[in-house]
């Protein structure tokens, strides 16, 4: 019998009209672990595990009979959501860039939920002699399957977690490569699941979410050591590269597998949170807002700060990988586990401050080269050297595996700019320390901190009542279209779109009136969409010592595809002028006054 440890994903692609299916038995309607399946993980247990031939697979399973596993109790069936962040990408294999201008766009699917028990059957066909090694090859068999399943799991999406399945009569064994890795949160995580202003309570550090992130910042590093070549040929050398570590729907499994077995504790949605910090409230808006009569709500749960959680790696080589596939894979994946953990977050408005993570222990089989870029820091000037010895061993890392996968003429580590993607080449950084930020709530003066700093270089209002600054220039060209001077909007541009789109401004001083700015098409491509901008800037909050600092990251790339404009019009669209698109000179002025403070 085997218990259900984890969410089971079975028969995605079966046709439905909710456009993702669930396998079940024709006749019962009950859900059902294919015998197919089923004896497909097992053979590929044994190929890869136990390094047997397919001649010798196909000796141990003559005779067994493996079917289909039923549920033994009625199952119960869950929601759950998967948002894949660059969609066209993954579907065209990569003959389509992955953008930042790219929609995250949620799909819902059917699962059966966790502690649900199936029954697997086994036997010896009728007629076998059992005098040449049956019982002991359906015994064999029968221990590959269990551990196959707890280990690898069954159905879809076992590489995100999916389908772990325990066997309750103590078959399986130990695997002697999974890794463990241990994260203080630092600031609240807003992650949510099938709804999502609420943390999925059973899976509240989500597997296929940590993946994500890991992907991203994959992408963010190789981006800039794929060599010259057009649009497509960049791109598709990415796919190649990323497929190789996480795998892809239509070509080979993963070779990474994450589990995250940890249950830390949250707290409600829509809670009143009394007086927000301003620079919090500014930086959270959206799982923040203010509600007439209940003031600063909380609108969405979040993960607490100060707590350990935990999430698990273990790695599925492919038939015939040798060892310097498998150690180019563990660098790329502690290389992407390095650079999420120090430069990014996770969950909602992750680049701005909340959701970041802090490793503080890793468990199992770490490369050499990774195992002292973990831990906890002592001052800031052991965060700068982590961050610039991290940098480089991840540049070194990804160009030695690319060069493998690749070959050397894909390779290179000049600047090419991109087609509306932010990377890491020739990214800036500034750290600002929070001389204030100490003790429990010190997270909240670090991260209020810089929120008041981001509010008062951009906002009007701001500036002249804290800095005594003029408003900046873009203020000037929105008021001028609201009031219908469009003479002098020749040759314009909003700067402050370069921190990210859409983008909203609101003018009391004309009739209470707001303007949006978006992003239009190249003429050749208006049919497509293009809703918004991932921001080039990432605050990361980081625990050095007995005090909390802001990382500031500035990736440049190009805000948006050639041939692309902005879009300002009303807030009905009944009026609309086309700009220009702007450089990143208002980044880098934000960056340069940090760094003078």
């Amino acid at each position: 019998d085997l218990e259900l440890r984890t969410r089971l994903a079975l028969g995605l692609a079966c046709p439905t009209p909710l456009e993702t299916g669930l396998t079940m038995d024709l006749l019962t309607g009950l859900p059902i672990l294919p015998a197919s399946g089923l004896k497909g993980l097992a053979r590929n247990w044994l190929l890869q595990k136990e390094r047997i031939t397919n001649e010798d697979a196909d000796s141990l399973f003559k005779d067994i009979v493996i079917l289909e596993a039923f549920p033994i109790d009625p199952p119960r069936l869950g929601l759950d959501v998967l948002t894949p962040h660059q969609k066209d990408y993954y579907q065209s294999k990569g003959k389509r860039p992955p953008l930042d201008t790219c929609d995250p766009e949620p799909a819902t699917f059917l699962t059966v939920e966790p502690g649900t028990r199936f029954r697997l059957r086994m036997w010896i066909r009728k007629g076998t002699d059992t005098k040449d090694g049956a019982l002991s090859r359906l015994s064999r068999i029968s221990t590959a399957l269990a551990t196959a399943l707890e280990q690898w799991g069954a159905g879809g999406k076992t590489a995100a977690g999916y389908g772990r399945l325990m066997n309750l009569t103590g078959h399986g064994s130990l695997d002697e490569e999974m890794i463990q890795v241990r994260l203080r949160v630092v600031t609240p995580v807003f992650i949510g699941g099938s709804d999502p202003n609420k943390v999925d309570g059973h899976w509240p550090l989500r597997p296929a979410s940590v993946r994500g992130v890991l992907r991203d910042w994959f992408r963010r590093m190789m981006a800039d050591l794929i060599g010259q070549g057009n649009e497509k040929a960049w791109s598709g050398n990415l796919f190649e590269t990323e497929e190789h570590v996480f795998g892809s729907s239509a070509g080979q499994a993963s070779r990474l597998l994450v589990e995250s077995p940890s249950k830390p504790k949250f707290d409600g949605a829509d809670t009143p949170v009394g007086r927000t910090p301003a620079g919090i409230a500014y930086l959270g808006y959206g799982p923040y807002r203010y509600v007439r009569g209940k003031g600063q709500v909380q609108h969405a749960q979040a993960i607490f700060p100060g707590q350990d959680i935990e999430f698990c790696m273990r790695f599925r080589w492919r038939p015939g990988d040798r060892d310097e596939v498998k150690d180019a894979v563990r660098d790329m994946v502690f290389g992407s586990l390095w650079l999420w953990t120090h430069l990014g977050g996770l969950g909602k408005r992750s680049r701005r401050g909340f959701g970041s993570l802090w490793v503080t222990d890793v468990k199992g089989p770490v490369p050499d080269a990774w195992a002292k870029q973990f831990g906890p820091l002592a001052d800031m000037e052991a965060l700068k050297k982590r961050i610039l010895e991290g940098l480089r061993q991840a540049q070194a890392s990804f160009s030695d595996a690319a060069t493998k996968i690749l070959g050397s003429d894909a390779v290179s580590t000049e600047y090419h700019a991109r087609w509306g993607y932010s990377s890491l080449a020739r990214s800036q950084a500034v750290i600002v320390p929070t001389a204030t930020a100490k003790g429990e709530k010190a997270w909240e003066k670090a991260l209020d901190d810089i929120g008041l700093r981001y509010k008062c270089f951009r906002s009007t209002l701001d500036r002249r009542r804290f800095s005594d600054l003029p408003p900046l220039e873009d203020y000037f060209t929105v008021k001028d279209f609201l009031l219908e001077r469009t003479k002098k909007l020749k040759d314009k541009s909003i700067p402050r779109a370069a921190f990210g789109l859409p983008l909203q401004f609101y003018f009391r001083s004309v009739r209470n009136q707001t303007a949006q700015v978006q992003a239009v098409r190249p003429e050749e491509d208006r049919d497509g969409k293009l809703d918004r901008r991932t921001s080039p800037l990432v605050f990361k909050l980081i625990p050095v010592g007995d005090q909390v600092m802001t990382l500031v990251l500035y990736m440049p790339g190009p805000l948006l595809p050639d041939g692309a404009k902005l879009r300002l019009s009303t807030l009905g669209g009944r009026r609309q002028e086309e700009l220009e698109v702007p450089n990143d000179e208002i980044i880098r002025k934000f960056l340069e006054q940090l760094g003078k403070k």
